[in-house]
């Protein structure tokens, strides 16, 4: 299917129809909570390249599907990250946070000690 036959579908369903198809259910509500995070490196030092950027991503992913998170689009650059999320209802910003920021942090530094000097930790 098309991106144009998509839209056209959602279109045809009508705006309460075309929400809903966005929400997801758990057991007594309907949600739709989606939070955009970017974060940077210390000092924006390019230091998220190579096997380190590709780790990073499969450590988001990993830790996402973990704690029940969808990534809807996502971004690993050289001294940022972008991630667009849906969360459930039990999870709020800043525990997702602290939980990608630092069990990410804390696998890279170990496997790359070069990095942590790079970075001034």
């Amino acid at each position: 299917m098309t991106n144009q036959e998509t839209i056209d579908k959602l279109l045809e369903m009508g705006p309460t129809t075309m929400a809903d198809a966005f929400r997801a259910q758990a057991a007594h509500c309907t949600y739709d909570i989606k939070y955009h995070l970017v974060w940077i490196t210390k000092y924006r030092k390019p230091v998220i390249t190579g096997k380190i950027a590709i780790r990073t991503r499969e450590l988001i992913r990993i830790i996402c599907q973990s704690n029940e998170v969808e990534i809807l689009a996502g971004h690993v650059g050289n001294d940022h990250i972008h991630l667009l999320v849906s969360v459930p209802p039990h999870l709020s910003a800043s525990k997702l946070v602290q939980y990608i920021k630092g069990n990410t942090s804390r696998i890279i530094l170990r496997k790359h000690v070069a990095t942590s000097s790079v970075i001034g930790t």
